[in-house]
């Protein structure tokens, strides 16, 4: 079986900006050059203090091929990562489920009262007092995810992503439906005087539908992000929609288009959010 020593000389160490240090291995046990530098890249770590695994320089010592053994001299270099180059992207996420507070249940299972007593008929509502409907917290999936991209500097539009910020799909995006994954904004910085590492945060939510508000059935319509305000029969919700197909190719070419696509009519009554639709009973 192939073993690897790490040498006495090993971990020659450079300081500074472009710091770097070189670990010396010894490797028994095989003839074969490919199982020799296999076995190199899964024994030896990808990273060390930060440096990054640059190169390996393998050399025979003395190889037998008869009997399928040999003696290799491996050197790996560890350096500074170079910069990412234009064009490049990088992606991260996480699940953690996100707070919803709701005044009004997916449904009712069962209702109860003392003997003698009819349980009053709330039509769904959570946590009913004499005069208010408090409801409950709940946890809802939520699914936060980021994209950075390295863009050249006149395919940065700051407006673009500013106009962006708070919105919706309004069409499938990314295996998302549309309305699920809201835009949480755009953070940047300049690298040199040429191109910009761009940060794009979202947040995924699924849609709710079937749901039944008061005596309206609402089947056909989809609930972005489950932060659904009602009054009686309107059903507001919070934000407006944006064809993130379009906005968020990533690779801009220059062209943004940040014309908000609104698909909710607006309701005439007074309301907190601004994209409302308002079901007659």
């Amino acid at each position: 079986m192939p073993t690897l020593t790490e040498k006495l000389d090993s971990r020659k160490w450079n300081t500074g900006d472009n710091a770097s240090v070189e670990m010396v291995y010894v490797l028994a046990g095989t003839s074969d050059d490919l199982t020799a530098k296999t076995l190199i890249e899964n024994s030896t770590a990808e990273t060390y203090d930060g440096l990054t695994r640059q190169s390996i320089n393998l050399e025979p010592e003395w190889v037998d091929t008869a009997s399928g053994d040999g003696q290799w001299l491996a050197t790996i270099r560890y350096g500074v990562k170079p910069p990412a180059e234009v064009g490049e992207s990088s992606f991260s996420f996480d699940t953690g489920g996100g707070t919803q507070h709701i005044t009004q249940s997916i449904s009712t299972v069962s209702k109860y009262a003392p003997p003698g007593k009819t349980a009053p008929d709330f039509q769904g509502a959570v946590g009913v007092t004499h005069d208010n409907v408090e409801g409950v917290d709940i946890t809802v999936p939520v699914y936060n995810f980021s994209e950075t991209h390295y863009i050249d500097d006149g395919d940065v539009n700051k407006g673009a992503y500013f106009a962006l910020t708070g919105k919706v799909n309004n069409a499938a995006w990314k295996g998302f439906a549309a309305g699920e994954v809201l835009f949480l904004g755009a953070s940047g910085s300049k690298r040199g005087s040429d191109d910009w590492e761009i940060t794009f945060r979202f947040a995924a939510s699924p849609n709710k539908t079937g749901l039944t508000v008061g005596k309206q059935e609402i089947g056909a319509v989809q609930m972005p992000r489950g932060n659904i305000v009602s009054f009686a029969s309107l059903i507001c919700f919070p934000y407006f929609r944006n064809d993130f197909g379009i906005s968020f190719e990533l690779g801009f070419e220059g062209k943004v288009d940040i014309h908000d696509q609104i698909l909710f009519r607006i309701a005439k009554e007074q309301c907190p959010c601004k994209n409302s639709v308002l079901f007659h009973d």
